[in-house]
């Protein structure tokens, strides 16, 4: 996952003992989605969706994850918002979210080869975009949707 200057990176870590827990790998990250979802309708106008279906996207577009639909990634009137990533051990699970600051295209110009149509394919929401420059309101909102009295990390890196 690509984290940039001034995004906004959340995680959690759900112990498998949690009753937020899942063994099923595209059911958790449905249940982050989620979250981010509940905490988006209340900041933003536009449609907030989560995508709930498998991987998606053109497979050569797959050398940058925010390409791509994944399961749990959260999208505004059909433009890809945020994404997600898990790292799972046996004790539970990392939950890792990224509301980029600002557009992800220039990633395409830092590749040897740049498949075609992938610029258009990165063509994505940002903090700005969405107006959301309050980042505490947006944690706070995602802790409460999360149940957790505070979410494990956020980080808007300098």
């Amino acid at each position: 996952m690509l984290v940039q200057p001034d995004d906004l990176w959340v995680d959690w870590w759900i112990p498998a003992r949690d009753p937020r827990w899942s063994d099923d790998v595209r059911a958790g990250a449905v249940t982050a989605g989620r979250w981010w979802r509940d905490a988006l309708k209340v900041l933003v106008t536009g449609d907030v969706e989560v995508h709930e279906g498998p991987l998606s996207g053109a497979a050569q577009h797959r050398v940058v994850c925010f390409a791509g639909r994944g399961p749990g990634e959260v999208f505004v009137d059909g433009r890809k918002a945020v994404g997600l990533t898990q790292w799972r051990v046996r004790e539970g699970v990392l939950l890792s979210s990224v509301l980029p600051a600002r557009s992800s295209a220039a990633l395409v110009g830092k590749l040897a080869i740049a498949p075609e149509g992938l610029a258009d394919a990165l063509d994505h929401h940002t903090r700005s975009s969405l107006g959301l420059d309050d980042a505490a309101a947006v944690v706070d909102l995602l802790a409460r949707a999360s149940g957790s009295p505070a979410v494990l990390r956020q980080r808007l890196l300098p």
